[in-house]
């Protein structure tokens, strides 16, 4: 590990083309590599956990990468890894629509 990692204690990785870079089952999903590298850093005691925009699938990156907690849609959720939602924001039926007439 460099030296600028060494104070780190946690890692945000977002699920981008970066991350996600191989197909399994017809999706984008992480490489070996990247798995490898997310191992490496919680083998050292730091924390990985996955900042998304997206919101679908999320558990299944979560079991993957054995984070605890991952954030979605773009910080509308927060959930650890028992499935309990720590924060959660939704919109209303009204926010929705204005949103859509937008």
């Amino acid at each position: 590990m460099s030296e600028l990692n060494k104070n780190i204690e946690i890692f945000f990785i977002d699920l981008d083309g970066t991350t996600l870079d191989i197909k399994k089952d017809n999706k984008r999903w992480i490489s070996d590599e990247n798995l490898s590298a997310i191992k490496e850093v919680q083998a050292q005691g730091k924390h990985v956990v996955i900042s998304t925009g997206r919101m679908a699938g999320l558990e299944e990156f979560m079991e993957a990468t054995n984070t605890q907690y991952i954030i979605g849609g773009n910080g509308a959720m927060i959930k650890n890894n028992k499935g309990k939602f720590l924060k959660e924001i939704k919109m209303s039926t009204r926010q929705t629509l204005l949103l859509l007439d937008i």
